[in-house]
């Protein structure tokens, strides 16, 4: 039991630490450089790619000297657990970028509904698989 006290201090809470300081950090620079200013870049690469790809850093430079303290009898499972703990990281990342995408929807204010035809068109909020699962 002691044991795996000690496996959780030493690599879950890193683990944890790192998922949800990536997710913020990610969703917020998301949020400031491609979606209030409007930074011409394609959606499937901050939606998909960044996420997936950019979590290999902080797990390669944070994760990893504590995951090579547990020993692996192969010399791949190394790799194979950091693959998984971004894995882990990019999921929650891709899902909170979608739904930060039909959250942050512009508002149109009328002041009577004839203005309604007369306004500039808004972009609809799309419905998310996230937004679906939460509503039913």
């Amino acid at each position: 039991m002691k044991d795996i006290k000690n496996k959780v201090q030493l690599i879950f809470t890193p683990f944890l630490i790192i998922a949800i300081g990536f997710i913020g950090v990610y969703t917020f620079l998301h949020w400031a450089i491609f979606l209030e200013s409007g930074l011409p870049i394609k959606d499937d690469v901050v939606t998909f790619w960044l996420p997936f790809v950019l979590p290999f850093i902080p797990v390669f430079i944070w994760l990893s000297p504590r995951l090579k303290l547990l020993h692996f009898k192969r010399e791949n499972a190394l790799f194979g657990y950091q693959f998984l703990a971004c894995l882990a990281i990019a999921v929650p990342t891709i899902i909170a970028q979608s739904y930060l995408k039909s959250a942050t929807g512009k508002l149109t204010t009328i002041e009577d509904v004839s203005q309604i035809e007369k306004s500039e068109k808004t972009k609809p909020r799309k419905r998310t698989i996230f937004r679906v699962i939460f509503y039913f």
